[in-house]
């Protein structure tokens, strides 16, 4: 015969494993930041001729050539978004949808907290 009390010491309590609630899923706000790096070639005439070199000048305008010659991550992420929703309106499969909302959810209300470019 089976003695259905025969638990080891404080098997019984509501501490026990067994008698434990999971947790529900929650949601918290969370600030995330990532740090990016690009070398990439810029052109400007905002140089001079020193020993034998054409060195850019201090004062460049660094910024108006990059803006002119490359997309800031934004502007990408912009353009990303758009052809998430063009692909989003004509898209039938359920599993590319759920990716395609996560994409545009993932790339969607980023803000510059801090901008700089070195020469």
């Amino acid at each position: 015969m089976y003695d259905n009390y025969n638990y080891p010491p404080g098997a019984d309590t509501s501490d026990a494993p067994w008698n434990q609630v999971e947790p529900p899923e929650t949601d918290f706000e969370v600030t995330v930041s990532n740090v990016l790096e690009k070398i990439c070639t810029i052109t400007t005439d905002d140089v001079y001729y020193d020993d034998g070199d054409w060195l850019l000048c201090e004062d460049a305008d660094v910024q108006k050539a990059y803006d002119y010659a490359y997309a800031s991550i934004p502007e990408m992420l912009g353009e990303l978004v758009k052809y998430v929703d063009a692909e989003l309106e004509t898209c039938k499969d359920r599993k590319r949808r759920q990716e395609l909302r996560r994409i545009k959810d993932s790339a969607s209300d980023w803000e510059i907290v801090e901008e700089r470019i070195d020469s």
